[in-house]
């Protein structure tokens, strides 16, 4: 019903390897951008395919799983009923993938940084200013915030759009999760978490299916090491075809 595919360092891996992890269509995408891009772009759509294979309970030529996006930047998986969540940062790469006829988890991932503090605070309410930063603005606090409001857009298939419109109501600290609801989506709920790495991630879902990511594992998957034995496999097929 749902996965979810983390992996860490992604930019060890060089692009030349893009044909046998992307279909055509999707290596048109990002045919002229920067190779930093292009990294963090192959990143995303290993961690989706992984995730998807994990839920079909079956391994797949990742060259043949096509991801594409619709007008509102939102990924999805061509013939497929599956709903797509990707997101990155400078160091991380993770998906999340669901059956959307049962439940939607959308994710976002967002490194600590005093640079995106203006930033964030442009976008932030006078409720949540004078809530949740009245005496001090903690960084991580902030990246909660961000990664809470872009998780919603993903969630509702609007992207960025929602931004301004997806106040924050509550915090609430549960353990090593903040618990974030919203003012004006009470049917959304959002738990974020701060990694040893210095990202935060946040994951939302619809209040009623929420319970699945009270014990998610959100722990990183080495990605050289993951593309490495992926690659291997393709070989040994290819061997005894």
């Amino acid at each position: 019903m749902f996965s979810f595919v983390c992996f860490e360092e992604f930019c060890s891996i060089p692009v030349d390897c893009a044909g046998l992890l992307l279909h055509t269509a999707e290596r048109r995408l990002i045919a002229s951008c920067t190779v930093k891009r292009q990294k963090e772009f192959i990143a995303g759509r290993v961690a989706a395919k992984r995730a998807y294979t994990l839920l079909e309970s079956q391994s797949a030529d990742y060259s043949e799983l096509c991801i594409l996006n619709d007008c509102y930047g939102v990924p999805y998986l061509t013939n497929s009923h599956y709903h797509l969540s990707i997101s990155h940062s400078d160091r991380i790469a993770c998906a999340a993938v669901c059956d959307r006829q049962k439940i939607k988890v959308s994710i976002d991932v967002h490194d600590i940084s005093d640079r995106d503090t203006e930033a964030i605070l442009n976008i932030l309410s006078t409720h949540e200013k004078e809530t949740f930063f009245k005496k001090e603005l903690v960084p991580d606090l902030l990246a909660a915030c961000w990664g809470a409001k872009e998780a919603l857009g993903k969630l509702l298939g609007v992207g960025l759009s929602v931004l301004n419109v997806a106040e924050i109501k509550s915090i609430q600290s549960m353990g090593a999760y903040l618990d974030i609801r919203y003012t004006h989506f009470p049917d959304a709920r959002c738990f974020s978490k701060k990694t040893l790495s210095g990202s935060v991630y946040s994951l939302c879902a619809q209040t009623q299916h929420s319970r699945i990511l009270d014990d998610l594992d959100i722990r990183p998957q080495n990605y050289a090491k993951f593309i490495h034995t992926l690659l291997h496999s393709y070989e040994g097929r290819r061997l005894y075809a």
